[in-house]
């Protein structure tokens, strides 16, 4: 008897059949599932930031869960005293504010949606946005607007040289997925177990 195989590569969960993982789309984690996963890591941040990440990413179509943890890898998780990027060389200075409060604000998550939303759409912001984001004018001067549609497509854009940084995004997400896969699947264990 012969077996059929599907695949002969293990699918990647949200990517493409290309293998990128785009940046618009829905969140597949919770807001919650995202504080705890960077509490998991020894970085702990407000629920309401993560949440702000959640709510604002789907306002601009973007994905909020992956966007949070480029925040994570931009900023080393946002510790306290390093808030200066990890390269010399960043397209803007978004993460060199001056304190790592302002790094929890909402005006903050909505600026860095809006430059991902740049990178991936070449039409304008959405009706709902907030802010007008000026860093739009420096990404349509390098003829990048819309033209990274996918975390993949970041390399030598968002940061120099950047070879596998929209790689390294998606894998750090990739491994929140599968920690809130079993943390979810730990919880109905746990009230499977509760009822009998």
């Amino acid at each position: 008897m012969v077996q059929s195989v599907t695949s002969l590569f293990r699918e990647r969960p949200g990517t493409e059949p290309s293998g990128k993982s785009p940046i618009r789309g829905p969140s597949r984690c919770t807001a919650a599932e995202l504080a705890k996963f960077a509490e998991r890591r020894r970085q702990p941040v407000p629920e309401s930031f993560a949440y702000a990440y959640f709510r604002l990413g789907e306002r601009y179509g973007i994905r909020g869960d992956i966007a949070f943890c480029q925040a994570l890898y931009e900023t080393r998780a946002l510790a306290a005293g390093r808030v200066r990027p990890i390269g010399e060389a960043r397209m803007t200075d978004l993460w060199g504010l001056q304190g790592r409060d302002e790094l929890f604000s909402d005006a903050f998550v909505e600026m860095h949606l809006q430059l991902l939303y740049g990178f991936a759409v070449a039409g304008p912001l959405p009706e709902a946005a907030g802010l007008s984001a000026p860093r739009l004018q420096w990404i349509e001067r390098k003829g990048w607007r819309g033209k990274a549609p996918h975390w993949e497509d970041l390399n030598g854009k968002w940061s120099y040289p950047g070879t596998n940084y929209g790689q390294d995004i998606a894998a750090i997400w990739r491994n929140l997925l599968e920690w809130s896969e079993q943390e979810r699947s730990r919880a109905e264990r746990h009230r499977q177990a509760g009822r009998a």
